[in-house]
């Protein structure tokens, strides 16, 4: 990665330490915090901010373009797809 900008967006994988012991994490970079004296910061999905030089195992995974929107697509419309699952009527 030749600048830290292009992080913004992306979706990581990384393991950091804390309390002696390791913790993977997951998800989108929603802020990049830079530092005069190279202490970068990244915020996952703008909740918890992690010191970029003390992760580990750092990995930029693909964006799955078609599962996202696919989500995007049935978190919409709950209530539509629940829907279809109904009997239309009753027989009694």
């Amino acid at each position: 990665m030749k600048n830290i900008i292009d992080l913004l967006g992306k979706t990581v994988k990384f393991v950091h330490t804390e309390n002696d012991h390791f913790f993977e994490e997951q998800g989108k970079i929603t802020d990049v915090t830079l530092n005069i004296q190279g202490k970068h910061h990244i915020t996952l999905e703008s909740k918890e901010c992690f010191l970029l030089e003390s992760l580990v195992e750092f990995e930029i995974l693909e964006n799955d373009l078609v599962g996202d929107a696919l989500e995007g697509l049935i978190t919409d419309n709950k209530e539509f797809i629940d829907s279809l699952s109904k009997p239309l009527f009753s027989v009694s």
